[in-house]
């Protein structure tokens, strides 16, 4: 609660912080013309990915969130905010993923610096939670006899851009501000010694700031909503640059490709599958229910700071028990502590599954992306659905 406090004390001190930066700004002897580049901050990887991807060459991009920490729980520092005040942009999820967003637009100003919420018309999922106590079915419908795919829904011909937001038409300076007179240097900041743990936080008394409402925010996982992450992304770009939008539509069309290919292979991974069922950490993928009929067995909610009662964790073991289901799916940033009391009283097999959330140190010297990620996902979920 501490650190809590801390942190909204800390902004106070935020606007003040960013004056001294525009001033400093104003003062520089080097035109924003010669430093070319976008330099945009974002949250997760996921938005991260988008805006190196379909930036390329046009963009420099910095997750604010320490590689391998647990997204939910994250909260800027002030060292943070100011960098991301000397940006061209900050690109984040959704209001339900980085409760912390409607912070920084107050601290820095929506005026100063586009603030922009990215899954901005994307429809989210509704999240009630699941009642195991006793039920082999913890979403209380019978799936028993059902196949896997029963649930999969046909999104053959579905537009990326369905829910996204209409840029068309905008003028070019809409989302611009001056940087005149910046130096090529001013975005560069220092993180050594900078530990992805400096940012766990004490939450006796939290639960409130890390809530995530009635919506599952966790859209990146489904390929089709973040294609559409992708074209908000795209859209956000071109307005920032237009010069450049003949790459930023290049590099969106083979994201989208990609993205589409995933879609299509989680549709074959469900096909003939004994289960449907998954036992997995915390309740990250409650869209690949909704799209493919995957249904997970979260241990714990939307947030993995949400610990099941010792009612809801028998609950979750006799869903194990009556589907002889022979894995928990542990998450490559998230303690498996509450899954291993679950996994050792079933007897179940480990298997690795990646929320993509953060990247691991492990990840980035892999050279893994998001599309690899999803990939590796696929053939985890070919394993547990399989369930031998």
């Amino acid at each position: 609660m501490k650190k809590n406090i801390y942190f909204f004390t800390s902004l106070a001190f935020i606007s003040v912080l960013f004056l001294g930066a525009c001033s400093s700004s104003s003062n520089a002897t080097t035109d924003k013309e010669d430093t070319e580049s976008l330099n945009i901050y974002t949250t997760i990887y996921p938005i991260q990915y988008f805006a190196e991807t379909i930036g390329g060459d046009h963009v420099n991009v910095e997750s604010i969130i320490p590689n391998g920490s647990d997204a939910h729980t994250f909260e800027p520092t002030s060292n943070q905010m100011v960098d991301i005040a000397k940006g061209d942009a900050f690109f984040y999820a959704s209001d339900e993923m980085e409760t912390y967003a409607s912070a920084i637009a107050n601290a820095i100003g929506e005026d100063e610096l586009p603030i922009v919420e990215m899954a901005e018309g994307i429809d989210q999922i509704p999240y009630e939670g699941h009642d195991h106590e006793g039920e082999a079915g913890a979403h209380s419908h019978d799936h028993e006899g059902e196949e896997a795919g029963a649930h999969s829904h046909d999104h053959e011909g579905e537009e990326a851009g369905a829910h996204s937001h209409d840029h068309e038409g905008e003028e070019a300076g809409a989302h611009s501000h001056d940087h005149e007179g910046e130096e090529a240097g001013a975005h560069s900041h220092d993180h050594e010694g900078e530990e992805a743990g400096t940012h766990d936080h004490d939450h006796e008394g939290e639960a409130a700031h890390h809530h995530h409402g009635d919506k599952d925010p966790h859209i990146w996982l489904d390929p089709l909503r973040a294609k559409q992450l992708a074209e908000n992304m795209k859209n956000e770009l071109i307005a920032l640059d237009p010069d450049n939008e003949t790459d930023y539509e290049a590099n969106f069309e083979k994201v989208a490709n990609d993205l589409s290919d995933l879609d299509l292979r989680f549709k074959e991974v469900v096909k003939d599958k004994p289960t449907n069922k998954i036992i997995v950490s915390h309740a990250a993928y409650g869209y690949w229910e909704a799209n493919y009929g995957i249904e997970q067995v979260p241990i714990t909610g939307l947030s993995p700071s949400d610990e099941p009662s010792q009612k809801e964790l028998e609950g979750i073991i006799h869903t194990a028990e009556d589907n002889d289901l022979n894995y928990v799916l542990f998450e490559q940033n998230i303690s498996p502590k509450v899954a291993e009391v679950v996994q050792e009283e079933i007897g179940a097999d480990i298997l690795r599954i990646h929320n993509l959330e953060t990247l691991t140190e492990e990840d980035i010297e892999n050279n893994e992306d998001y599309i690899t990620l999803m990939d590796k996902n696929i053939e985890i979920l070919e394993q547990a659905l399989t369930n031998e």
